[in-house]
């Protein structure tokens, strides 16, 4: 009698398996953090909603924290929304707008989970060191735009780094995005606008008095028509 054959997977394709599962228990654990919050979610809801074994999501994450913390790395780590990409930008208008258009979709699919910081800020330590790593990652972010705007000779007059980061750090933080998003009504769309209009007139240097002018594919970029703030 021939002995069955048995199926062999390569490295790659576990490794493959393994990537899919952790994905699934990370979108699954979202809608439950959603639905129920952080305290009275457990990880056999996380596993029920993953359809997978309560012992797989511990081997996967071990903690709940654990799970939240890989879900905060999946957000910040979007190559997308990498601050190398702004800082690059040719000219002063494309750096502002790259800046907010990329703040925006941060807190567009950060919100809740920095919602879940806050509310448990004082009772779950865990917790409280992920919001606190969240704002130095966002605080650091900040600080290499403002040193170059600094370096291109773009910030307003008696604006140094310090100061210019500060106000970015307050303006597009997760605090500010959620006041006038989460509690006055304001869409995405319009915080962005916002955002960029606040960030031009508070901390750059008009075109003309800058002493290095802007160049964009070899010819100078004119500038933006102010624009009200949105209402």
């Amino acid at each position: 009698m021939r002995k069955p054959v048995k199926r062999r997977y390569n490295s790659a394709t576990r490794q493959e398996l393994a990537a899919g599962t952790r994905r699934n228990i990370l979108v699954a654990s979202a809608k439950v953090f959603a639905d129920r919050g952080y305290g009275r979610t457990t990880m056999e809801s996380i596993a029920a909603a993953a359809a997978v074994g309560v012992a797989t999501v511990y081997a996967n994450f071990g903690t709940k924290a654990a799970i939240v913390a890989a879900l905060i790395d999946q957000v910040a780590g979007d190559p997308r929304l990498d601050v190398k990409l702004t800082i690059a930008e040719t000219s002063r208008a494309r750096v502002i707008r790259r800046g907010a258009a990329s703040m925006r979709q941060l807190h567009e699919r950060s919100a809740a989970l920095t919602d879940l910081l806050r509310s448990s800020r004082g009772h779950e330590p865990a917790l409280e060191a992920l919001w606190r790593r969240w704002q130095a990652q966002h605080l650091a972010a900040v600080r290499q735009v403002a040193r170059e705007l600094a370096r291109r000779r773009m910030l307003r007059r008696g604006v140094g780094v310090n100061e210019a980061a500060d106000a970015l750090y307050t303006l597009a933080g997760a605090e500010t995005y959620r006041e006038l998003v989460g509690e006055r009504g304001w869409s995405p769309r319009r915080y962005q606008a916002w955002l960029e209009e606040a960030g031009e007139r508070l901390l750059l240097d008009s075109p003309e008095a800058s002493s290095s002018p802007t160049v964009a594919h070899g010819r100078k970029v004119p500038s933006r028509p102010q624009s009200r703030a949105p209402h």
